[in-house]
């Protein structure tokens, strides 16, 4: 089962405490789901998409991509 905000979460907590400035990111994430996806995604920097993409829980990424 996907739960990408909680995934997210997993991956990079710290980060999406600095990114978003809000103490619960998942709760963000999933409160106005779609405005607040975009504001993260347009945050992220080639490091961070890295990260995502390497990580265990992102694993159907690297399928699609392949």
């Amino acid at each position: 089962k996907v739960d990408l905000e909680n995934d997210l979460d997993e991956v990079m907590h710290d980060r999406l405490l600095t990114l978003l400035g809000e103490t619960s990111p998942v709760d963000y994430l999933q409160d106005s789901k779609h405005y607040h996806m975009v504001e993260l995604i347009e945050k992220l920097s080639d490091t961070d998409c890295r990260t995502i993409y390497n990580h265990y829980n992102f694993a159907c990424l690297k399928e699609v991509a392949e």
